[in-house]
C-alpha cells in the first residue's frame, strides 16, 4: 500500500519543486495538462502546469479569502492553466519560454488588499476601470513572479454573461506581455494576434448563480472514509470469517448463502459493539452534519455539471454525472445506516465519535452493505452462479456474463436522460390532471388518515430546511434543534394556510424513533437489523423521517429535510408514495392517479405515432368490431397499433407504467411482473405475445377492419414495443429472450425516425 502511494504521488509530483517539503502536498492530476497541489499544513494550494521546458505554478492566498474570493481566484488560476496549456505550441515560440525554467503566477482579489494591511504592497495594482492590473518582479536568481490583481465584483459579473473566450485570451495575453517586458521578443506580435483569433470560441469557463436548496455553511467536510479505513474495517472482518469458518476458495449457492449469512450476522454484531461505545447525543450532531455536508457536496457538482451545458469542456459530462450520482449514492447509505444504528441503539458511552473513528464505521458498514447486496443477489437470483471469497477475504458473487460492465452501461444512460443529452423531454409523461387537483385530493386524504394536510408536512420540511434564514435568532449550521413550540412559531409566521393543529402530528409524523426503525409494514415481530433489503415496507427510514427527538428537542440536517421532502413530493409523478402507508383513502387516491398516469402514456404514445402515420388506434378492442367477432374474448386491447406504409411496417406498442425499483426484492417482483417465473407464467408477456400471434394469423382480416392499406402481396412486418414511461434494467438488460423492443417513451419517436431512415 505504501509503495503504491509513493508511485502515484512522485510519478504526478513535478520535476522542479514549488516550495516546503515535496510530501507536505496531497498531488491530484485534474486534466491531461493540470496538476494541483493541495497543501497538507494549512488551507491553500497551487495549479502546475508546463509549456516546453517552463515549469508554470498558479496560485493564491487562499487562507485569507471568504469564499466568494477564493472560487474566483481559483477559476482564474484553472482558466490560465488551461489557456496556456491549450495554446502553449504558440505561446512557446515566446524567447521568454526558451531562456528561463520556471514562472510563477500569483493572484489577488481587489477586496481582500483593499481590506488588509497585510497586502499594502499591491495597493498600487488598482484595476480601475478594467478587471485585472498585473506586474513583474525577480522572486530569487532565476525565477519571476507576476503578481495579478482582479476586481472580483466586477469580474463575477463579468464570468456570469461571458458569452465566447475574450475573458481567456486576454487573461493569457495579460501575463504574456509582462513575460514580453522581461524578454522582449519582436514574435510578441504574430503570437497576440495568433491568440486574438481564438476569443470567438464558445467559453470554456463561465460562473452561474444557483439558489441553495437548504441553510447549510460552506467547507464543512463530511470526512468519507479512506483507503486506510477500508484497510483496518478488512482486517477486522477477516478475524470474523475465521471465527465464522470461511475460508478462501469458491462456493456453489446454497453453501454460499450459509456462510455468507453467518458472516453477515457477525458483522452486524460488530458493528452494533462498536456504536455502543459512544455518547449518542454528540454523536448524532456531528452525524447530522457529515450527512448534509455529503449532499450539499454531491448538490454542488452535479450543478456544475447541468450547468457545463452553455460552455465547453474537456470531460464526458454523463460519465462525470453518472460517477458523482453513483460515488453519492454508496456513501449515503453508509452514512444513514450508521445513523439509523444510532438512532435504533440509543447507546450510552462515554466516548465522544469523532473524524477517525466515523470514517471506521463507515468503512465497516461499507463491506457490511456489500455482504447484503451479495446476499440478496444470492437469495434472490439476480444472474448469481456462486461466490468466491479471495485470500483477504474480499467476498465476490460470481454472475453470468459481464455484470460490471452492464451497469456501467446502465448508469450512463440514465445519466444521459437526466442531463438531457438523449431523448425527447417533451415526450415525457405526467398525470393529465392538474397538479394543484391533485395535491387538493391528496390533503383531504392525508387529514383523514393522518390527520395533516400532505402540503402542510412539505411546507413543514421546507422551512426547516431553511431555518437559518427564517429563524431571525439562528445562524447557518450544518444541524439545528428547536422545541416543538419553536418550531410551530416559525411555521405560522413562514407558512400560509397552515393549521396550527397540524404542526405537531406532523413532527410526530416525521420523527425517527428507535423502535420503528427495524419494523416492517404488515409485519408483527421487529427485524434482527436495519432492514435494508426493504424498501417500500419500511416503517422508518431516515431519508424519509429526517427529526430526531432527544428529550424535549428536534434534532435536524438541513439537506435531510430537504431531501426529505423532495422524496415525499417526487414519487407523487409515478402516482405513489415512497412507502406503503397502508391507509385506505390516500391509496384509494393514490390509485386513481396512477391509473390516469397509465393512461396518459397510451395517449402520448400514440400522439408520437400520429405525427408518422395517420393509420394509428388507441385501445383497440379486435373482438368489438364487426368483421371480427371471432377473435378471442381474452386479448383485452391493444395500446396502440398502427401501420406505417412508408416502411411496411406494424407497431404494436404495449404501454406499461411500471413503479421504479430501489432493492434487489422489487427488482425481483419487476422481473417476474414483465418476463413471469420459470414453468408458471409468462408475467407480462402472457398477453403481449397471445396478442402479436393473433395479429400475424389473421393480419389480413384486421388490416381490413382498421382500414389500413396493406399490399396482400407484400405484408408488413410486425413490431412488437414494450413502452414505459422509464428505463429500467430488465427493459435494458432483458433476463431472456423476448420478441418485442424494450423504449422509453422518450426515444420513441428517435426509433420510429430511425425506421424511417433505415
Amino acid at each position: 500500500m505504501r509503495y503504491e502511494t509513493l508511485l502515484k504521488f512522485w510519478k504526478l509530483y513535478p520535476e522542479v519543486d514549488f516550495f516546503d517539503h515535496p510530501r507536505s502536498w496531497k498531488v491530484t492530476k485534474e486534466t491531461e495538462s493540470r496538476v494541483r497541489l493541495e497543501a497538507r499544513g494549512y488551507f491553500g494550494c497551487a495549479l502546475y502546469c508546463q509549456v516546453g521546458k517552463t515549469h508554470v505554478y498558479l496560485n493564491s492566498p487562499f487562507d485569507k479569502m471568504s469564499y466568494e474570493q477564493g472560487m474566483i481566484a481559483n477559476l482564474l488560476m484553472e482558466c490560465l492553466e488551461d489557456a496556456i496549456s491549450r495554446h502553449k505550441d504558440v505561446i512557446e515560440k515566446h524567447n521568454w519560454f526558451q531562456s528561463y525554467g520556471q514562472l510563477q503566477v500569483l493572484f489577488f482579489p481587489l477586496s481582500l488588499i483593499s481590506n488588509n494591511d497585510a497586502f499594502n504592497h499591491l495597493k498600487h495594482l488598482n484595476p480601475i476601470g478594467k478587471y485585472w492590473c498585473s506586474d513583474y518582479g525577480l522572486m530569487k536568481p532565476g525565477l519571476y513572479g507576476i503578481r495579478l490583481v482582479f476586481d472580483d465584483k466586477t469580474l463575477a459579473g463579468a464570468l456570469i454573461s461571458v458569452k465566447d473566450r475574450s475573458l481567456e485570451i486576454d487573461l493569457l495575453l495579460e501575463v504574456l506581455m509582462q513575460l514580453d517586458e522581461i524578454e522582449p521578443d519582436t514574435k510578441i506580435l504574430l503570437i497576440k494576434n495568433a491568440l486574438d483569433k481564438q476569443k470567438a470560441g464558445k467559453p470554456r469557463f463561465k460562473l452561474f448563480e444557483a439558489r441553495k436548496d437548504a441553510s447549510f455553511p460552506e467547507f464543512i467536510n463530511p470526512h468519507e472514509p479512506e483507503l486506510t479505513h477500508f484497510k483496518k474495517a478488512k482486517k477486522r472482518i477477516s478475524e470474523l470469517a475465521r471465527e465464522c469458518n470461511l475460508m478462501e476458495g469458491d462456493y456453489d449457492l446454497d453453501d454460499a448463502k450459509t456462510k455468507l449469512n453467518g458472516l453477515r450476522e457477525a458483522v452486524v454484531k460488530e458493528v452494533n459493539s462498536e456504536v455502543e461505545k459512544y455518547d449518542f447525543k454528540s454523536s448524532l450532531l456531528y452525524l447530522l452534519s457529515r450527512i448534509d455536508s455529503l449532499t450539499d457536496r454531491y448538490k454542488r457538482n452535479t450543478v456544475t455539471i447541468k450547468y457545463s451545458l452553455e460552455h465547453e469542456t474537456d470531460y464526458s459530462r454523463e460519465e462525470s454525472y453518472a460517477t458523482e450520482h453513483s460515488n453519492y449514492i454508496n456513501l449515503y447509505k453508509n452514512y444513514r445506516y450508521l445513523i439509523e444504528k444510532f438512532v435504533q441503539l440509543q447507546p450510552r458511552g462515554q466516548i465522544i465519535l469523532d473524524k477517525e473513528q466515523f470514517q471506521y464505521l463507515i468503512a465497516l458498514i461499507d463491506w457490511l452493505l456489500v455482504f447484503y447486496s451479495a446476499s440478496d443477489s444470492l437469495h434472490y437470483g439476480i444472474h448469481p452462479v456462486g461466490m468466491r471469497v479471495n485470500e483477504d477475504f474480499l467476498v465476490e458473487v460470481k454472475y453470468e456474463g459481464n455484470i460490471k460492465a452492464q451497469e456501467e452501461e446502465f448508469i450512463r444512460e440514465e445519466a444521459k436522460m437526466r442531463l438531457g443529452l438523449i431523448g425527447n423531454p417533451d415526450d415525457r409523461v405526467s398525470s393529465p390532471r392538474q397538479l394543484e387537483d391533485f395535491l387538493d385530493a391528496l390533503d383531504e386524504s392525508f387529514k383523514k388518515d393522518l390527520g395533516f394536510s400532505f402540503r402542510s408536512m412539505i411546507n413543514v420540511l421546507q422551512v426547516m430546511a431553511h431555518w437559518g434564514e427564517l429563524n431571525p435568532n439562528t445562524d447557518i449550521n450544518p444541524y439545528y434543534s428547536a422545541t416543538a413550540k419553536e418550531i410551530e412559531e416559525i411555521c405560522l409566521n413562514n407558512v400560509n394556510g397552515i393549521n396550527k393543529e397540524e404542526i405537531n402530528p406532523i413532527l410526530n409524523f416525521l420523527t425517527l424513533r428507535s423502535d420503528d426503525v427495524i419494523r416492517l409494514t404488515g409485519q408483527e415481530e421487529t427485524c434482527h437489523d436495519l432492514p435494508v433489503w426493504e424498501h417500500r415496507k419500511r416503517y422508518a427510514r431516515y431519508g424519509l423521517r429526517p427529526l430526531i427527538l432527544i428529550d424535549d428537542k428536534y434534532y435536524w440536517g438541513p439537506y435531510s429535510t430537504m431531501s426529505s421532502g423532495i422524496i415525499w413530493s417526487g414519487n407523487l409523478s409515478n402516482g405513489t408514495l415512497p412507502i406503503d402507508l397502508q391507509t385506505t383513502t390516500i391509496q384509494s387516491e393514490l390509485n386513481l392517479e396512477k391509473k390516469l398516469i397509465e393512461d396518459a402514456l397510451v395517449v402520448k404514445a400514440f400522439e408520437i405515432v400520429k405525427k408518422f402515420t395517420e393509420f394509428v388506434e388507441k385501445n383497440c378492442e379486435l373482438h368489438k368490431l364487426d368483421v371480427l367477432e371471432d377473435a378471442p374474448l381474452d386479448l383485452g386491447d391493444y395500446d396502440v397499433p398502427a401501420f406505417y406504409p412508408e416502411k411496411n411496417v406494424v407497431l404494436n406498442i404495449e404501454c406499461k407504467d411500471i413503479l421504479p425499483v430501489f432493492c434487489l426484492k422489487d427488482l425481483k417482483r419487476l422481473r417476474e411482473k414483465i418476463f413471469g417465473r420459470e414453468g408458471k407464467d409468462e408475467g407480462h408477456f402472457s398477453q403481449i405475445n397471445k396478442r402479436e400471434a393473433y395479429l400475424s394469423k389473421d393480419f389480413i382480416k384486421i388490416a381490413k377492419a382498421l382500414k389500413w392499406p396493406i399490399d396482400v402481396n407484400n405484408l408488413p412486418k410486425i413490431i412488437s414495443i414494450y413502452l414505459t414511461s422509464k428505463i429500467y434494467w430488465w427493459t435494458k438488460f432483458p433476463p431472456k429472450e423476448v420478441k418485442a423492443v424494450f423504449l422509453q417513451v422518450d426515444m420513441l419517436s428517435n426509433f420510429i425516425k430511425d425506421l424511417e431512415e433505415s
